[in-house]
């Protein structure tokens, strides 16, 4: 199947909700906007429906049920809400879909940080291809930047208590399922790590082909949170790689990348263009 379109676009369908315990009405709003333009786009190419998957935003939310059946009820929409277990094992076939592992230590963690949880999914011993196990942790980019990041730029005490979240969140993780930690290779996906490595490149135009398998080293990974995380919103939008609408949230994506890589001491994390989309298009068709 050849891909005809790819857009990603921010719509903050979780906003607030660490405090409200539900998605605002002007969040849905905006989400259910780009949804229907996305469908029409996907009609225009010769789908005759569309299918529409929502992740933590929904799952966690007072009233994410209701927003999908609202959904639902727009013409050539199939809308679900897909939970922790298959969010997580999807990221992962569509991350190492597109890498060549034949010469890889194993196991294999993949992990995506989204805008309301953290999922990190690791593959058997003995195959590269097999999701063995997964956790879904409670983090995420704007639950992080809502939950700590209230100065601008954040001080260092709330960048230090962010990744103080973070780290415990990942420890947590791993007592609940001690497997995570045989993990010896480490891809990222999703776009903290895709944008982390468009900013350490100075990335003007996005290209893919640049990004899908590229080395982020520990150093890089550090430099650039340093950066950004010590520039006002307005500085922080003038770095080639970093889409502007991406701004306010990527502070708090770089404490759980950063926070990552200090608690599982890794020299380096490999970043794939491929995710959770691609293992979604995959189970589609």
């Amino acid at each position: 199947h050849n891909e005809l379109s790819r857009k990603v676009s921010i719509t903050r369908l979780g906003e607030g909700m660490d405090s409200s315990g539900s998605l605002s009405a002007e969040a849905m709003e905006r989400t259910r906007k780009q949804v229907i333009e996305y469908v029409n786009e996907a009609i225009s190419l010769g789908a005759q429906h569309a299918n529409v998957f929502a992740t933590a935003g929904c799952r966690a939310s007072s009233n994410g049920s209701e927003f999908i059946e609202s959904l639902n009820g727009l013409e050539n929409i199939k809308a679900d809400i897909i939970d922790g277990d298959t969010e997580a094992k999807t990221s992962f076939n569509g991350a190492v879909g597109a890498f060549d592992l034949s010469h890889t230590a194993l196991p294999i963690a993949v992990i995506d940080i989204g805008g309301g949880s953290t999922e990190i999914a690791v593959s058997s011993m003995t195959d590269s291809k097999v999701c063995h196990s997964f956790v879904s942790i409670p983090i995420g980019s704007a639950r992080i930047t809502e939950r700590y990041l209230e100065s601008d730029p954040p001080i260092p005490e709330e960048l230090t208590n962010a990744i103080g979240d973070v780290r415990d969140s990942i420890a947590d993780a791993i007592v609940a399922n001690p497997y995570l930690s045989n993990a010896k290779t480490f891809i990222g996906v999703a776009a903290t790590f895709t944008t982390a490595a468009a900013i350490e490149i100075g990335m003007r135009e996005f290209d893919a082909t640049k990004i899908h398998g590229f080395i982020l080293t520990r150093e890089m990974a550090e430099d650039v949170f340093r950066t950004l995380a010590t520039e006002d919103l307005e500085s922080r939008k003038f770095n080639p790689g970093l889409e502007p609408e991406r701004a306010h949230l990527i502070v708090g994506g770089l404490c759980i990348l950063v926070g990552v890589m200090r608690h599982f001491d890794l020299a380096q994390i490999s970043i794939s263009c491929t995710d959770l989309l691609d293992g979604l298009y995959q189970r589609v068709v």
